[in-house]
């Protein structure tokens, strides 16, 4: 096997790690106290391309392979999780539903906004009753002539409150179960669209989490992800596949850091006259 980065990536991981450095880790405490990240930085993450890294070049991204973007998450290890959260959704769960099963007019339409960072992407699948348990979706779709009306209310969605396009998935078929899902584009002025709560939570500050609602929320039919009803379900696992494998990259970059600091702090405390990394349990 091969382990040789590509060029592009290696490129790309040296941008990534100055930015971090000298961009990120500065205002790591400044985020997590004001719990906000300063629109000069989301500024210059889309000049920097990081929101369209997984959207290929011909809708205006990167083309990062799977491999370079968990290369590149690796890289914001050490700092805020809020700053690979803000671009994460883009390259994951807010395009890839569109990127993998979209229509091509769906991706020409959706893509290019998502890839510069005009638009930030979501993800809604949980809900109060559907979490885990994602086959149990609540979220009702009715068909109304060319227009679906949703109903429902979906909780703990990533980056929600800032969306401007949500990948949304609502029953359209009760009783075929898991396939009477199906998977809608929702754009943030579709009407019956509005943002609910925004969670409050001990960590991970800098983004939100939150509701959205849907109050017979207008969304034209050839808003469906593939055009076709049913397939939603499919849709979601395959997002939430590609999703998992960023969030353990990113996962591990801050565990390596972790224990980069704790070595570190290890050989300056001393006790009994000796670094503590002297002593075998340090070790």
């Amino acid at each position: 096997m091969d382990y040789t980065l590509p060029e592009n990536v290696r490129l790309m991981r040296e941008t990534v790690r100055r930015f971090v450095k000298n961009d990120l880790e500065p205002l790591s405490q400044q985020v997590e106290e004001q719990d906000k990240i300063p629109e000069a930085i989301v500024q210059k993450m889309r000049e920097l391309g990081l929101f369209g890294l997984s959207i290929p070049e011909e809708y205006g991204g990167l083309g990062i392979s799977t491999l370079g973007e968990c290369v590149l998450m690796e890289e914001f290890g050490p700092v805020n999780i809020s700053f690979r959260t803000r671009i994460a959704t883009n390259n994951g769960i807010g395009s890839q539903g569109i990127l993998i099963d979209g229509t091509p007019e769906q991706e020409q339409k959706y893509l290019p906004r998502l890839a510069s960072g005009e638009w930030t992407g979501a993800f809604a699948l949980t809900e109060p009753e559907a979490g885990s348990d994602a086959a149990n979706i609540q979220t009702q779709a009715v068909k109304g002539g060319d227009i679906y009306y949703l109903n429902g209310l979906k909780h703990y969605i990533t980056n929600g409150d800032v969306a401007n396009v949500i990948t949304v998935m609502a029953v359209t078929d009760k009783a075929k179960g898991a396939r009477g899902v199906t998977a809608f584009i929702v754009e943030k002025t579709f009407p019956g669209f509005s943002v609910g709560r925004i969670d409050r939570r001990m960590g991970f500050r800098g983004i939100n989490t939150c509701e959205l609602v849907f109050k017979d929320c207008q969304v034209p039919a050839k808003n469906i992800i593939g055009g076709e009803e049913g397939k939603g379900f499919a849709t979601a696992m395959k997002v939430l596949d590609k999703g998992r494998i960023t969030i353990a990259a990113i996962c591990v970059g801050t565990a390596q850091y972790v224990l980069d600091l704790s070595t570190a702090y290890s050989k300056q405390r001393v006790q009994f006259g000796k670094p503590i990394s002297a002593n075998q349990a340090i070790q």
